[in-house]
């Protein structure tokens, strides 16, 4: 047996170490995070997708993304080099649709891993900056000041996170 080229094994070390970051196993779903730059230590950036899609959605000022930065580098201290340049990058330029996309399929094969009653804490960790951004931008749910309606994408997100087997535990109505 011929082993294999040390940039083909170095790429399977790789996304190991990313699906094992991430808590993932779904290799095709590792294999496309990685094709957006993503190493193990950018696993941390990955709850911030969601706030990062909104930043952009709201058409938050550069100063007002720094905020996003800030809120990132008080909760996770120290990134990594790749997720520093990742994170950066975001803030300055808007990320692709598929990126965006791609961090909430993460997200759902994360919580899906999760025991149930880990699973709030993750969605609370999700939600929360948004619920922030929302705030910090003075954009008020069904108020003038929310034209571009980030209440409603925010319940949308919640119900995106939402798997099936944990809709039997919600209350009647909870997301509306």
């Amino acid at each position: 047996m011929v082993a294999p080229e040390p940039s083909a094994r170095l790429a399977k070390i790789h996304a190991h170490a990313l699906a094992r970051a991430l808590g993932v196993r779904n290799r095709g779903l590792i294999q496309v995070v990685g094709s957006f730059g993503f190493d193990a230590t950018c696993a941390p950036l990955v709850p911030w997708i969601p706030a990062i899609e909104l930043v952009w959605m709201l058409g938050l000022t550069a100063r007002e993304r720094e905020w996003v930065l800030r809120l990132v580098y008080e909760r996770h201290g120290v990134l990594g080099p790749r997720a520093e340049v990742l994170l950066h990058e975001w803030v300055a330029r808007r990320p692709s649709n598929v990126l965006m996309a791609t961090g909430r399929r993460v997200l759902r094969a994360q919580l899906a891993t999760l025991p149930p009653e880990e699973r709030p804490a993750l969605r609370a960790r999700i939600i929360g900056p948004c619920v922030a951004l929302i705030v910090v931008s003075g954009r008020l749910p069904g108020h003038r000041t929310d034209p571009v309606g980030a209440y409603a994408w925010l319940l949308a997100l919640a119900d995106n996170l939402l798997l099936p087997r944990d809709r039997s535990l919600m209350p009647e109505g909870a997301l509306s």
